[in-house]
C-alpha cells in the first residue's frame, strides 16, 4: 500500500556528496522529513529518496551540512505522465482513442458465417445487408430473434439460423435444410454399354437385363445390359442400372523437356505500403506501375487489434523481387518422377472410378526430350448409361 501511496505523490531520488553526509541525514531526521532507501556509496556519497513536494526542503538542509543534493531520478504517476499536460494534442489523441476504442466496438465491422455448405456465405451476407445488417450498423439495433425469422422466410435452404454479435463481429450460425434424395430414374429407357475394351471382373445389375458375365471379353461401345427386360409374354421398358467393372489397358507416352527454366534473382527488390479500410484500398508508399510478371510477391498484412478484436484496417506490405528465367538441365530423377506423376493422373482422369494395378514404364531422352512410354494394367468400372434415343 505505501508503494501505491508513493508511486501517486511522486518521489524524488537524491545524491548527496559532502565531508559527513550523516549530518545531513541527522538533519533530514531532525526536520521530519520523510526518506528511505539509503544507499552508502562510500564516505563522502550516499543516495535516498524522499517525497516530490520535500526535495526544496531537503536541497536547502544539505546547503546548512555542507553538502550537495544531486537529483538522480524523479519516479511516480506525475513524473511519468505529467509531461502530457504540456502536449494537450497527444492528450486529446489518447483521450479520443480510449473512447474510439469503446464507441467502435458497438459497431458492426465484420460478419463471419459458419456452418454452411451448399449454400455460399456471400449470398447469406448479402441477405442480411438487404435486412439492414451490414458493416457500420448500430451494434445495438440488431434484434437477433427477428433477425432469424425474417432470414428463414427470405432464405428457404435454411433449417436454422442464429445471430451472435461480439464487439463489432456479427457471428452468423447457420444449418442448412436436407434435401431428400432424387430416387427418381435418370431416363425413361436406357442401355448399359461398355465404356472401353476389357475382361470382366466384376457384374452387379440392379436394373434391366443382363447380357454379360464375369470373365467375358469385351468391346468399347457393346451393350452389357439391355433396357428391356423379356418376360416372355409381355417387354418391359426400364432404365438399365449396373456397376460393372473390367481389367483394362492403358498405353501412351507422356513428354516434357530435358531443359527447364529456373529463376535467377537479380537483386532488384521494390515494397509497396497499402492502408485497407474495409474494402477501400490506399496506396501509401511505392509504385504500383511496377511490372509484376517476372517478379516474386511477398505479402505480410498486420491488422489492429484490441481485446482480441481485429478493426477492419490492415496495413498491407508486399515485397516485389526480380527475377529471369534462365535455362538449366532438368535432373534426369526429378524428371522421371515428375513424368510418373503426369501418366498416373491422366490414368485416373481417364477412370471414372478404379484402380492401378500395375504399370511398365521406359524413359528416353530424344532430341532435347524426356519420354516416358507407358501401359498400365488397372481394375475400372466401365459401365456407362446410354439412353435408348442414344443406343438407337
Amino acid at each position: 500500500m505505501s508503494r501505491l501511496i508513493r508511486y501517486l505523490r511522486g518521489s524524488v531520488r537524491f545524491r548527496l556528496t559532502g565531508a559527513a553526509p550523516e549530518q545531513c541525514l541527522n538533519a533530514l531526521a531532525a526536520a521530519r522529513l520523510e526518506f528511505w532507501d539509503i544507499e552508502r556509496e562510500d564516505a563522502l556519497h550516499l543516495s535516498l529518496s524522499v517525497p516530490a513536494r520535500e526535495a526544496e526542503r531537503l536541497q536547502e538542509l544539505a546547503l546548512r551540512c555542507l553538502c550537495t543534493a544531486e537529483v538522480t531520478e524523479r519516479s511516480g504517476l506525475r513524473a511519468q505522465f505529467g509531461g502530457l499536460l504540456r502536449r494537450p494534442v497527444l492528450l486529446l489523441g489518447l483521450l479520443a482513442a480510449a473512447v474510439a476504442t469503446f464507441v467502435l466496438q458497438e459497431f458492426v465491422w465484420t460478419i463471419e458465417v459458419e456452418g454452411n455448405d451448399r449454400l455460399p456465405a456471400g449470398q447469406i451476407v448479402q441477405a442480411l445487408e438487404e435486412l439492414g445488417i451490414a458493416p457500420g450498423t448500430w451494434g445495438p439495433s440488431i434484434d437477433s430473434p427477428e433477425t432469424r425469422n425474417r432470414m428463414l422466410l427470405r432464405m428457404p435452404e435454411l433449417a436454422w439460423l442464429a445471430v451472435n454479435r461480439s464487439g463489432g463481429r456479427v457471428q452468423v450460425l447457420v444449418t442448412e435444410r436436407q434435401q431428400p434424395p432424387d430416387t427418381r430414374a435418370p431416363y425413361a429407357v436406357a442401355n448399359v454399354v461398355a465404356a472401353r475394351d476389357g475382361v470382366l471382373t466384376e457384374v452387379s445389375v440392379t436394373e434391366g437385363m443382363r447380357l454379360c458375365a464375369v470373365g467375358d471379353t469385351v468391346r468399347q461401345g457393346q451393350l452389357l445390359v439391355s433396357g428391356y427386360e423379356d418376360y416372355g409374354l409381355f417387354i418391359r421398358p426400364v432404365c438399365a442400372s449396373a456397376e460393372i467393372y473390367a481389367r483394362t489397358w492403358h498405353t501412351g507416352t507422356v513428354v516434357t523437356p530435358a531443359e527447364r527454366l529456373e529463376k535467377r534473382y537479380t537483386g532488384r527488390e521494390w515494397k509497396q505500403v497499402t492502408l485497407i479500410v474495409g474494402k477501400k484500398r490506399i496506396k501509401l508508399w511505392g509504385n504500383s506501375s511496377i511490372s509484376q510478371q517476372d517478379c516474386d510477391k511477398m505479402i505480410v498484412e498486420k491488422a489492429v487489434r484490441t481485446s482480441g478484436y481485429a478493426y477492419p484496417l490492415r496495413l498491407e506490405t508486399a515485397i516485389l523481387r526480380e527475377y529471369v528465367l534462365e535455362p538449366a538441365p532438368a535432373p534426369q530423377v526429378q524428371t522421371e518422377k515428375l513424368l510418373q506423376e503426369a501418366w498416373r493422373r491422366a490414368v485416373q482422369a481417364q477412370m471414372l472410378a478404379g484402380r492401378i494395378d500395375a504399370t511398365q514404364e521406359s524413359l528416353l531422352m530424344q532430341g532435347g526430350l524426356c519420354i516416358l512410354q507407358a501401359q498400365s494394367d488397372c481394375t475400372e468400372l466401365i459401365s456407362r448409361t446410354l439412353p435408348l434415343e442414344a443406343a438407337d
